[in-house]
This record gives structure tokens, C-alpha cells and sequence, in this order.
């Protein structure tokens, strides 16, 4: 068995060789191949050089480099495109998901399934607004999105060939692979694990970057938002009639009724602001299509080393 090992790196010089040393550790003891793929997602620090350093000592060791920095989601597709085992393990550069977990998730994979998927135990998470927003994600997706994701499942999982090859034939550009990695179905299975404290570094997610990456994915995978706004103007547009019948009625039994200025006014700023929000959901979807359309490629690679003859 050829195993392919795929670890997304950004700005995380000091973690590399750490990682490296403790991935190895675990390979060593299995009975079978592997191929390590370190992506340099474009980092500003000394990532790529820290790479190299291990590749050196390391032949075993896929390096590439992008031109520039494409988000994670660029960085594990391409490692999935290169990924040349029988299977691959998908995990992250800062040392939060425990190599130790390794052999646990090659056994699961044996018994059968196509995707071992780790998640995060959170029963000791403290309140805070991270854990909070998370918990509203989660209940948002659940309700609004046409694939279900598995709760707090990041991208710390094993896959088979068969799961390699269906995400290798998703040609889109807006990828969201946690969507992606449960609408290709096949046999999928969960391990629990203890999340690790960040071995260096700060992490790049910020608040608003993980409200854009919410936004990106909802998009991909739930067409409600659209629906939804056809219901809500077919409910304000028989509001307005039954206001008009009232208007219409109330004129007829008491007279001319001079009308309000403060209804006019609430009106007009409640069917414009409508108005506008609705076309700003087109307006994603539709920029959404447009980079689809471009074609332009997912990633761009600017340095690659995979064996001695590169």
C-alpha cells in the first residue's frame, strides 16, 4: 500500500520540521509506502526553505510551491491532483490534528470505508465567540444547505482511491471542500480526537475570513437563499393587496382618508431595502458563476520537487 500524506502550509516555518518528525515517526511503524506532499500555500516567512530542508533528508517528500498564496482549499485540491497513493491522509501544517491518530486511521480505512473523517471533541469547549458562531454555522447549515456536513469534522480525514478520483472529476473553481467531501458519498465513518493547542504561530482564520469562507459555502451548496426570496416577495406582494382591500374598504365606509406621510415613507424604505438585499444575493451567485466561467486554473504552481531527477 502506497500511502500519500497531504499538509497545507502557510507561514508555518516553525512547524515543519516538527510535523515532519512526528508524521514520520508514525509512517515508520506502519507496514507500507508513503508519499509526503508539503504545499507552500505562498507563505511571506522561511516555509518553503524549511521544506526543502526536509526533503533533503527525505526523498519520500512531494514539495511544491505556488506562485502565490490561493487559500487552503487551492492547496488540498492540488494535493489530492497530485496525490499518487491508494490512499491519502489530509491534514494540517500547525500540529492540531495528532499525527499519533495516523495508524488509527489507516486500520478504519482497511475495515472497508472509503472516508475516515477525525472530529473534534467538544464537550470541554469554553463559551466564546468563536464557539458561538460555530454552533449558528452549524444550525444554519443544517437547515439552509442541500448537503449535510458532519459537526465539527475539519479536514483531518483518510480517503480511499475511489474518493480521491471522484473529487479529482469536480472541475469547480469555488471550492468548499468540506461540502464536497460529503456530497461524493461512499462508505464514510468518524474517529473522535482531542484537538491540540496550535504547536507556533497565530492562526490566518480571522473573523471576517471565516465569515467570507461561510459565505463562499453556502453558496456552492444551498440554492435556498434564492428560493427564499421568491416567497418573500410573493408574501409582501399579498400584504400590499390585502392593504389595498382594507384602504379600499375603510374609503368606502368612512369617506376619503388623506394618506399617511409615515406609512408612505416606511413603505418605500422597507420594499427598497428588500429590493436591494435580494439583488445583492443575486449579485454573489451571479459572481459566483462568473468566476466559474473564467476557467482560470484553481492553483498555480511555481516550484516543484518530487524526486531526484526534478
Amino acid at each position: 500500500m502506497l500511502l500519500s500524506l497531504i499538509v497545507p502550509f502557510y507561514n508555518e516555518e516553525a512547524n515543519v520540521a516538527r510535523l515532519y518528525k512526528a508524521v514520520h515517526q508514525q509512517l515508520s511503524q506502519l507496514d507500507l509506502s508513503y508519499q509526503l506532499i508539503f504545499i507552500d500555500d505562498g507563505s511571506k516567512d522561511g516555509t518553503w526553505r524549511e521544506i526543502m530542508a526536509c526533503r533533503s533528508r527525505d526523498q519520500n517528500i512531494f514539495a511544491i510551491k505556488f506562485s502565490r498564496n490561493f487559500g487552503k482549499e487551492a492547496a488540498l485540491t492540488a494535493g489530492i491532483d497530485k496525490a499518487a497513493g491508494d490512499a491519502a491522509i489530509i491534514m494540517d501544517g500547525d500540529l492540531q490534528h495528532p499525527p499519533e491518530l495516523i495508524p488509527q486511521l489507516v486500520a478504519r480505512l482497511n475495515d472497508g470505508f472509503d472516508m475516515v473523517y477525525a472530529v473534534r471533541d467538544r464537550r470541554n469547549q469554553g463559551p466564546g465567540l468563536r464557539s458561538a458562531l460555530s454552533n449558528l454555522y452549524y444550525w444554519l447549515w443544517d437547515h439552509l444547505a442541500d448537503t449535510k456536513i458532519p459537526r465539527n469534522a475539519g479536514d483531518f480525514r483518510i480517503l480511499s482511491a475511489k474518493a480521491l478520483d471522484a473529487l479529482r472529476a469536480m472541475p469547480e473553481r469555488n471550492r468548499f471542500m468540506k461540502g464536497l467531501y460529503s456530497w461524493i458519498g461512499f462508505d464514510q465513518t468518524e474517529i473522535q480526537y482531542q484537538e491540540k493547542e496550535r504547536n507556533s504561530g497565530a492562526s490566518s482564520w480571522s473573523i471576517r475570513n471565516l465569515f467570507r469562507y461561510g459565505r463562499s459555502a453556502f453558496i456552492s451548496f444551498s440554492s435556498l437563499p434564492l428560493r427564499l426570496w421568491t416567497g418573500i416577495g410573493a408574501f409582501i406582494s399579498a400584504a400590499s393587496i390585502l392593504y389595498a382591500l382594507y384602504v379600499i374598504a375603510e374609503t368606502a365606509i368612512f369617506g376619503r382618508v388623506v394618506p399617511g406621510y409615515a406609512t408612505i415613507v416606511t413603505a418605500i424604505f422597507f420594499l427598497g431595502g428588500v429590493q436591494l438585499f435580494s439583488i445583492g444575493i443575486l449579485g454573489e451567485y451571479m459572481a459566483s458563476l462568473f468566476d466559474e466561467v473564467k476557467k482560470r486554473p484553481v492553483y498555480l504552481i511555481s516550484e516543484s520537487h518530487q524526486n531526484d531527477r526534478d
